[in-house]
């Protein structure tokens, strides 16, 4: 993801509102916004975690709040960025 791309105004009952990535999915975020709980009119919601962005795998990871700065799951353990703990 980079550039001006916005991910806005999703909804789930489960986990990753705005982002989901199961098991072995990979992200590399540059630039753009996933709007979180934060996110106004604009917000993802998600009944579960990660709200902006979840990622299950080990271990789980996620981002409730709107995101703007890099992230990135490069492999099943190799997180970097703006995650939450």
């Amino acid at each position: 993801m980079s550039g001006s791309t916005v991910i806005k105004s999703n909804a789930t009952t489960a986990d990753g509102g705005g982002v989901y990535l199961n098991t072995g999915a990979l992200i590399s975020k540059t630039g753009g916004t996933i709007y979180g709980t934060d996110g106004g009119g604009n917000a993802n919601q998600a009944t579960g975690d990660g709200k902006a962005v979840y990622s299950l795998g080990t271990p789980n990871k996620k981002v409730n709040n709107t995101l703007t700065g890099a992230l990135s799951k490069t492999s099943a353990t190799d997180y970097a960025g703006g995650w939450d703990e």
